[in-house]
């Protein structure tokens, strides 16, 4: 069946993409008024309603770009450091031998257990935030990307070297296109990080003025508080659908903007 649908002369290749785009929210739509009596959740409706009461009172939209700014922002910095610090360690052993100890204690250091420690630092500020997500960002992407250089083709990097390449030129035409499979799943995964990182940071407290203020995890703890659940579950499925787009986007760019920039195939698979 799989094959089937996979097959791009298929003739009902069209009708397989909209199930999958309406399967889902029907599922979940018929689940919810199972369960929502049981456990005493809102319906469906009041849900909606909550969606309506938050754009009308001109807190969703601001909520939503607040924390998408938050995560990422400390997505960006994380993997881009978690990258150069991946090529450095698979490539060069000396540098994993200073560095790798280090690198694999603060790895399983839990990112939610500094939270109380950067508020304490830094405040209810942005910079004890984007800290968290880059942080929690930062060894997944040094992870995938140093064992997917350590795993290069040994010709590939005499290659290189032959060439006589320096560092910057060898990280963008060398190694960046050997590793993007890693790279990209690397990326996948701490943008759905950082969005669990930004709800928790949000959680523990914002700002209440300026533009920086609130956001959706803020919202959520408000929800908690007040015993509105119908905002809560609303916030929760507004991330859900975050990461969807984010991730949709992420891989069009790798797919169409890389290659018309850098007329190199990132988007590659190794069949």
């Amino acid at each position: 069946m799989k094959f089937f649908f996979n097959n791009k002369s298929t003739p009902y290749k069209g009708f397989y993409r909209l199930f999958q785009l309406f399967a889902a929210p029907i599922c979940f739509i018929l689940a919810w008024k199972l369960i929502a009596p049981i456990f005493h959740l809102p319906p469906v409706m009041k849900i909606l309603q909550a969606f309506v009461e938050m754009i009308q009172n001109g807190t969703y939209f601001h909520d939503i770009l607040i924390s998408l700014l938050r995560a990422l922002g400390g997505f960006f910095i994380g993997f881009s450091l978690g990258m150069i610090l991946g090529i450095l360690t698979g490539r060069y052993l000396k540098v994993f031998l200073i560095l790798g100890g280090l690198l694999l204690f603060l790895r399983w250091t839990p990112v939610l257990a500094l939270l109380p420690l950067t508020i304490r630092v830094g405040g209810l500020g942005e910079g004890p935030k984007i800290f968290l997500i880059a942080w929690a960002c930062l060894f997944i992407s040094w992870a995938y990307t140093h064992v997917a250089v350590s795993k290069l083709n040994p010709a590939m990097v005499w290659w290189s070297d032959s060439l006589g390449l320096n560092f910057l030129q060898r990280l963008f035409k060398v190694y960046a296109p050997a590793v993007s499979p890693s790279l990209i799943g690397a990326a996948r995964v701490g943008l759905a990080i950082s969005l669990i990182v930004v709800v928790a940071a949000e959680l523990g407290g914002t700002l209440q003025e300026g533009f920086l203020r609130e956001g959706l995890g803020y919202r959520i703890s408000r929800a908690i508080e007040t015993n509105r659940n119908d905002i809560n579950i609303a916030c929760i499925l507004t991330f859900g659908l975050i990461g969807i787009i984010l991730d949709f986007c992420l891989v069009q760019f790798v797919k169409r903007g890389l290659l018309r920039l850098t007329r190199i195939n990132f988007y590659r698979t190794d069949n």
